[in-house]
């Protein structure tokens, strides 16, 4: 019998397969289901916006700065935002208004993220849902300065966004990668319509995180140089599919030390979410593909949404969770606290996840 090292070549099989399936049984129970530990957060007063408008919450960015943190909200109704100031266990609306200057077009907001010295403010890029008509004011990224000191959006005299630049050559970017050009004239009932609803900042790179197009239980997600991109310079675009499941698509992203976190969740088409009901995950990536351009994240969790109540309040009531965005209350090694805020909910109807991996 051939002998390894002391042992039998048998044995040495037999300790590898315990090894193995130990591995196997921590990752299938880091990639269990997880309840929130915190939330719904209230708001004393509430986005000062009509009910539709209020439960439009789809995404959130949290200046780099200082405890309390400041964020600015991306909603997918009207043609303005706010920021919030994050607390314990609650969050205050910030009475500042902030339009953005769209000539009063409904920008679609579906992302946001933030770096040292801006956030970024991402519109769908989408057709009309019902129609599947070309939707132009959805095609606006835009950046967004804001004091350092406080993150609070910088302003002029008037209170009109004064820091502000968008994108304009993002359409030319997506006319030439692809994985994305292709997909430009479809809808998003047949699942491979362009819509973007994820977005992150890591180093010198901007992450656009897709919903569609989606296929065979990948989704993309598109790298690019942003000081180039908003400088109308060629912007060294990278597109990686990341595996995200059947019937998924990216629905958030968020940058954390050890890559990116990827909220994933159902996707464009009718029957695309594959689930009843339809779930969503965390995942971690790591920025990297194969030489296919294709990535496997590691899987952290499944959401348990089961016990969150909706919620009957003065002025606006629940419509459903929908978990659309994503801000990284603490980053500890092996340990994430995360703020999911929900599309159908009120304000975004914040809640706490920690998850360990």
């Amino acid at each position: 019998m051939m002998r390894v090292e002391g042992m039998t070549y048998r044995r040495y099989v037999q300790k590898w397969l315990i090894v193995a399936a130990c591995a196997m049984i921590g990752h299938a129970a880091s990639a269990g289901s997880l309840a929130p530990v915190g939330g719904p957060w209230q708001s004393e007063a509430g986005l000062p916006f009509k009910k539709k408008t209020r439960r439009s919450v789809s995404g959130i960015a949290c200046a780099v700065q200082p405890a309390p943190q400041r964020c600015l909200l991306a909603l997918d109704e009207g043609s303005a935002t706010r920021t919030i100031l994050l607390g314990d266990g609650s969050f205050a609306v910030d009475e500042k208004p902030l339009d953005l200057p769209l000539d009063g077009a409904e920008m679609d907001a579906e992302a946001a993220a933030a770096d040292s010295g801006f956030y970024y403010l991402l519109g769908s890029h989408a057709r009309k849902r019902e129609s599947c008509e070309f939707n132009p004011a959805s095609h606006h990224l835009l950046r967004i300065g804001y004091d350092p000191a406080s993150g609070a959006v910088l302003t002029d005299a008037n209170g009109k966004i004064s820091d502000i630049t968008d994108a304009t050559g993002l359409a030319k970017v997506f006319a030439a990668v692809s994985g994305v050009k292709e997909h430009l004239d479809d809808c998003l009932k047949d699942g491979q319509g362009v819509d973007m609803e994820g977005m992150a900042v890591m180093g010198p790179k901007l992450y656009l995180g897709f919903r569609g197009p989606a296929s065979a239980g990948y989704a993309p997600i598109l790298a690019l140089d942003k000081k180039a991109l908003f400088a109308n310079e060629p912007a060294s675009p990278e597109l990686t599919n990341l595996e995200v499941g059947k019937g998924r698509g990216i629905r958030d992203l968020a940058a954390v030390k050890d890559g990116i976190l990827v909220l994933a969740g159902p996707g464009d088409a009718e029957l695309s979410a594959g689930t009843s009901p339809p779930t969503w995950t965390f995942s971690l990536w790591d920025g990297s593909h194969d030489d296919g351009g294709k990535a496997t994240p590691k899987l952290l969790t499944e959401l348990d949404l089961s016990g969150v109540a909706l919620r009957d309040g003065a002025g606006c009531d629940d419509k459903e969770i929908k978990p659309e965005g994503i801000a990284v209350l603490s980053d500890e090694p092996h340990r994430l606290k995360i703020l999911v805020l929900s599309d159908g909910m009120c304000d975004g109807g914040p809640l706490v996840f920690s998850v360990d991996f």
